[in-house]
């Protein structure tokens, strides 16, 4: 089985079961492969990139969607459907919806 066997398969599982396998596969990737120093490095990276963006938002430079519109955009009720106006590739479809949550913040 493929990688993109398995995003297929994965696609098709309801919302809960892919919410446990999501949950699945990040604590899998909480293994002890990072030592604590770049565990340490890498939180304050996260840490530095939260400041940014929520100085970006207080200065108005960004503007928010808010959560209602992510999440219905992301968790679109519509299952989608491979065919000849739905991209096959899912990193296709992920832009596709990346590129409809930027048309809900006006462009950006």
């Amino acid at each position: 089985m493929t990688l993109l066997d398995l995003m297929i398969a994965a696609e098709a599982l309801s919302i809960e079961d892919r919410a446990d396998l999501a949950h699945f596969l990040l604590m899998s990737l909480d293994e002890d492969d990072v030592s604590e120093a770049e565990e340490a490095e890498i939180r304050a990276e996260w840490i530095a990139v939260a400041q940014e963006r929520s100085a970006e938002m207080k200065s108005g430079k960004e503007v928010g969607i808010p959560a209602e519109e992510v999440l219905r955009t992301l968790l679109d009720p519509e299952p989608i459907v491979i065919g000849a106006d739905q991209p096959e590739d899912p990193e296709d479809r992920l832009a596709d919806r990346i590129s409809r949550l930027k048309r809900l913040r006006g462009g950006r």
